[in-house]
């Protein structure tokens, strides 16, 4: 659910955004969590992951032990409901032997389990690129559209279209032109008819690539596949590349990985050894035996595009048996020490932190008969367990080891009818287009489904855009007033109880540097003010399409300190200019700055932010560059956290200093739209952090205070217990580098945080 954006008028594009509650995430009650405004398609607000199976649901074989599984028989043995199921289909569809009939994935599968977990449908085009046809596309983008739409199936979809493209096991792998054509075509298409299916792009992990293959004799993929231009096709060469349809055409990165032995020993990897502690981010970054640690997965897609990664299958096999006489295979490390010891590799905190992209894993709960076969010795392969919930020891292992991630992991709720999936797990660029259609479509319906539904509304948008008008645009000036009660309330609202801030007789009174960013709501007000009236006029530019304000949420904050405010109070001037205007493909992303000046012009301190226009992207405009003050979080434990109570009435207090958003004090508007109840402000955590950093590392020494930033993650509930991670990253220049994360439990509210700190006894004017 995409919650109303509140600005005062075209000036407080400031403060509006950094009040307006995020879309709601995954799943939509009890565990319901606060999305920032980049998150992709169905992505879970950060600190939280989804995790899944995809179960052999064949006609079950006795003597063999497979097939004869489902979500629901997987659901009971784990005790749990997983938030997603993979399930798998050919493109064109393939045909009944029986009745003709077209074979989708069975979706009554997971509809048995009465959950709203997630669809991921696995689409091979089995008999190669030049099999199906557009009509065959249009009949996928209608089958996912009916699963999708709210008076239909109502069920959230993740398509994974042509994996492991970058394999030679499949007939239409290692064919990066072809594919990325097809790629974007079949997105193409289904984004014409709903924009409520995400989109993951989802090759092999790279340990073993190219797995002997020879570079292909079509002159345009050998060029591709050879990235070395060394004239040969080895472990030197990007697996992953040659093979990227451009960001705007994937919502989430998937990767196939899987332990079956030690990669030294002999194939078919048979030996039963466990599987390293750190096999799964060793294998994610491109390392291990095999590997090439040079084209790292996760820095290159994740990280890079700043799109949530899954494992979008992966398990640890545990050999039973080989060859057609079933021989018998030492247990060597035994199943559970290869299970447990592959599943502990990812589902850790310490993996959620430091890969805080990677946001759902997948079990492959197969047993594979023979996998590996040799073509020069039949039916000499390996028989291997995948699964996780049929042996006893391994189940009541996992279970355990689960519980202790119960604040991470998002189960799947149940399910309610009607709903709109872009209302259960936001972050898309769909906007107000509602998914239509049933049945069998004709290739000329598909024209007329690109062109209505697709292009003439990304023509609309562009046709609208002039950024020479809009960037540099500077809003009407917005007079602002303060005095020393407001700066003893705001101080005591934000945590921050040292008596420079909150005694006005202290010799040392002054105001907590980060007082200004309340300011564009306050403005002159000394009463109680109506944050309707404030709300009521809008947010137009010239330049930009008119912005539908319920589509508006906050991005990211940051505040320099130039020089501080008086501490007596004052009259002072916001003016602020609209920096940039970016296309982030599922939106639009409006950088902006306010400064806060005296009459005579001079500054006091620069503020910063983001707006995210859900919906409002592809319009061909510049890609957003990155901050220019980074601080990544050191891999080690920080060096201070502070831990702040969050009392019950924190909310209500804080709004005292000008925000009345009636979302932070009455319970029932936050229940209406899927919360516990009336959330923080947003702002008055990014003060408590800001406090938290100023009294560890500076001694509440305001004049050391230079900068701040951070983005929002997750929302705070009064009566939360809020912890501050610290790391001093570097000293140099008379300043301290500082990054922080803000927590509630394991779930990160604040992420990407950035602080500078003067050195004792080097505070001054700003040298930001």
């Amino acid at each position: 659910m995409i919650l109303p954006a509140f600005v005062v008028g075209a000036a407080a594009l400031v403060s509006g955004i950094l009040h307006v509650p995020h879309p709601v995430a995954y799943p939509p009650s009890g565990t319901c969590s606060i999305l920032t405004a980049a998150l992709s398609l169905y992505e879970p607000a950060d600190g939280k992951v989804i995790w899944g199976a995809w179960v052999d649901s064949s006609t079950h074989d006795a003597s063999a032990g497979t097939g004869g599984d489902s979500p629901s028989l997987f659901n009971s043995r784990l005790g749990s409901s997983a938030g997603v199921f993979e399930l798998s289909q050919n493109l064109p569809l393939a045909i009944s032997p029986y009745d003709q009939s077209e074979l989708t994935a069975n979706l009554s599968l997971i509809e048995a389990t009465k959950t709203d977990a997630i669809l991921l449908l696995t689409v091979y085009p089995f008999g190669g690129f030049d099999a199906y046809t557009d009509a065959d596309i249009l009949k996928l983008a209608y089958q996912v559209s009916n699963i999708t739409d709210p008076s239909l199936s109502s069920r959230r979809v993740i398509l994974r279209f042509a994996p492991e493209m970058n394999g030679n096991w499949f007939n239409y792998g290692m064919q990066p032109t072809r594919f990325v054509t097809e790629w974007k075509r079949v997105v193409n298409v289904i984004r014409a008819v709903t924009k409520r299916v995400a989109f993951v792009w989802s090759p092999n992990a790279s340990n073993g690539y190219p797995w002997k293959a020879s570079l292909p004799s079509n002159s345009a993929d050998a060029a591709a596949l050879d990235k070395n231009n060394d004239g040969s096709f080895t472990s030197s060469d990007d697996p992953f590349s040659p093979y990227w349809p451009g960001a705007d055409f994937v919502d989430w990165v998937g990767i196939s990985l899987y332990w079956k032995g030690d990669p030294s020993t002999s194939y078919p990897l048979q030996d039963n050894s466990a599987p390293p502690s750190d096999v799964w981010t060793e294998m994610v970054q491109g390392g291990g035996v095999g590997g090439n640690s040079a084209f790292p997965f996760y820095t290159m897609f994740a990280d890079k595009y700043e799109k949530p990664l899954m494992m979008a299958e992966g398990g640890a096999a545990f050999a039973l048996s080989k060859g057609p006489s079933d021989t018998a295979l030492s247990a060597n490390a035994g199943q559970l020490a290869i299970e447990q010891g592959f599943w502990r590799s990812y589902l850790n905190t310490a993996l959620f932190s430091s890969y805080p992209k990677a946001k759902m894993f997948i079990n492959f709960e197969f047993m594979k008969l023979l996998e590996d076969n040799s073509t020069a010795i039949p039916n000499n392969g390996v028989n291997r367990d995948y699964r996780i919930t049929w042996n006893s020891d391994v189940l009541s292992a996992f279970k355990s080891d689960i519980a202790k991630l119960s604040s991470t992991i998002l189960w799947a709720g149940a399910f309610v009818g009607g709903v709109d999936p872009l209302t259960i797990g936001a972050g898309s660029s769909v906007g107000t287009t509602t998914a239509t259609g049933t049945g069998t479509k004709t290739s000329s319906e598909l024209s007329v489904a690109r062109g209505v539904l697709g292009l003439i509304s990304a023509a609309n948008t562009k046709n609208q855009m002039d950024l020479s008008k809009a960037v540099g645009f500077k809003l009407a000036d917005q007079r602002v007033h303060y005095n020393r009660r407001d700066l003893i309330l705001y101080a005591l609202a934000i945590g921050a109880t040292d008596l420079s801030f909150t005694y006005e007789l202290s010799k040392n009174f002054c105001a907590f540097p980060t007082y200004p960013l309340v300011l564009p709501l306050k403005g002159r007000y000394v009463d109680v003010n109506s944050y309707a009236d404030q709300m009521k006029d809008g947010f137009n530019v010239p330049g930009l399409p008119k912005i539908d304000l319920s589509k508006l949420v906050h991005g990211d904050q940051s505040i320099e300190i130039v020089r501080p405010i008086p501490s007596n109070g004052g009259d002072f001037v916001l003016r602020t200019t609209l920096l940039g205007v970016y296309d982030a493909g599922k939106g639009m992303i409006i950088d902006k700055e306010t400064l806060l000046v005296d009459a005579a012009g001079q500054i006091y301190t620069r503020m910063t932010a983001s707006a995210f226009v859900i919906g409002a992207g592809g319009f061909g405009g510049p890609k957003r560059p990155k901050p220019a003050r980074q601080a990544p979080v050191p891999s080690r434990d920080p060096d201070f956290v502070q831990v702040s109570e969050i009392s019950p009435q924190q909310a209500m207090l804080y709004r005292l200093s000008g925000d009345y958003n009636p979302l932070h004090a009455d319970p029932s508007i936050g229940k209406r739209i899927g919360m516990k109840g009336a959330i923080l402000h947003g702002l008055c955590t990014f003060g408590f952090s800001a406090a938290a950093i100023l009294a560890a590392v500076a001694n509440n020494d305001a004049t050391r205070f230079k900068f701040i930033s951070g983005k929002f993650a997750a929302p705070v509930y009064p009566g939360d217990k809020l912890e501050t991670r610290i790391w001093k990253v570097s000293e140099t220049g008379g300043e301290i580098l500082i990054a922080y994360v803000a927590l509630v439990g394991s779930t990160v509210v604040i992420t990407g945080g950035v602080c500078v700190l003067a050195t004792a006894g080097a505070a001054g004017a700003s040298k930001l």
